[in-house]
């Protein structure tokens, strides 16, 4: 009975730090991604809405082309509307 209990215990203790350190991975991802919009938008005078709004440009016949068709950007995003791609929406770590 007590090893049963033990071993449920230290399950727990693992499920908990791997829900740590994906909280951690979040709250970097927010961050990084905030300290881009703010930098972007102060930059270049936008919107935050603008800039999602904005087209990507297709990409020259001897330029390289992003994995998958999108550029890293578009795959994370803050907490909210999950996996929208939109504001607010969360795609995951980089």
């Amino acid at each position: 009975m007590e090893r049963v209990l033990a071993q449920k215990r230290e399950s727990l203790e693992a499920l908990r730090d791997a829900k740590s350190a994906h909280d951690l991975q979040c709250s970097e991802c927010r961050m990084r991604r905030q300290n881009m919009i703010d930098r972007v938008t102060a930059e270049y005078h936008l919107t935050l809405e603008q800039v999602w709004a904005s087209r990507i440009p297709r990409p020259k016949a001897n330029c390289p082309r992003w994995k998958r068709s999108k550029p890293p950007w578009r795959n994370c995003a803050p907490s909210g509307r999950h996996g929208t791609g939109q504001p607010g929406g969360h795609r995951g770590v980089q």
